[in-house]
């Protein structure tokens, strides 16, 4: 199948508010812009699922937007993505595995973003993933997964990263769950974070070329008790 969307939109945009109170929805003088915005894009698709409990699927996008702004303001980009994802299941034992590829390619034009020595700039991320969810005994559900990032943005260095996550639901009593789970998180800086430069009124928008990925680790332990 294929989808598509498209959008034409004239609005103003407004960067920053006059204050917290009385000017919380009158503009900071020159902060106002006007803005003729087109956005479409395009889906195709293709799935199959097979007798053996064998599914392939295919999703990918074109994306596209083209924003004309005042005052210097305007960007266009185009967003390349594209995923495949194979499913198993398992039911005599209870078990799914589901592994996967994904491309993610964006181009970006902007003047915003010509601290970086360009107008263009653009970023690639390519990760794998598996994960297994199993159920045991009809009591216990168990779910794991893994996940590889690699980023790259223009010409610089590769930055690449394992991603674990990890949970289980366990049935211990009629209507009492226990509740365990764990995972890792990690995020890569935008184009317009790190180079982003721009000034409305007496508001200055200065770049952050250095600014790195961000990691983070998350637990939780819960109970669910029913009456």
């Amino acid at each position: 199948g294929i989808n598509g969307n498209g959008m034409l939109n004239k609005t103003n945009m407004v960067l920053a508010w006059l204050n917290d109170s009385s000017g919380l929805y009158r503009g900071y003088p020159g902060a106002v812009f006007l803005q003729h915005q087109s956005i479409f894009n395009i889906d195709p698709f293709i799935k199959y699922s097979a007798a053996n409990g064998i599914s392939h699927s295919l999703i990918t996008r074109i994306f596209h937007t083209d924003n004309e702004i005042s005052n210097n303001q305007s960007n266009r980009g185009t967003n390349y993505f594209a995923e495949y994802q194979l499913h198993r299941s398992y039911k005599g034992l209870g078990l799914n595995l589901t592994g996967g590829l994904v491309n993610n390619l964006s181009y970006s034009y902007s003047q915003l973003y010509a601290s970086s020595g360009t107008p263009n700039n653009h970023i690639h991320n390519v990760a794998g993933y598996a994960q297994f969810d199993y159920k045991l005994w009809t009591i216990i559900n168990l779910s794991g997964g893994y996940r590889y990032e690699y980023y790259r943005m223009n010409s610089q260095q590769s930055v690449t990263a394992p991603i674990l996550r990890g949970g289980a639901n366990i049935q211990l009593l009629k209507a009492t769950f226990l509740r365990i789970s764990g995972g890792q998180g990690f995020r890569y800086p935008t184009i317009t974070e790190r180079y982003i430069t721009t000034q409305a009124g007496m508001l200055a928008v200065f770049p952050n070329p250095s600014l790195v990925p961000e990691t983070s680790q998350s637990f939780e332990v819960g109970i669910k008790q029913g009456f």
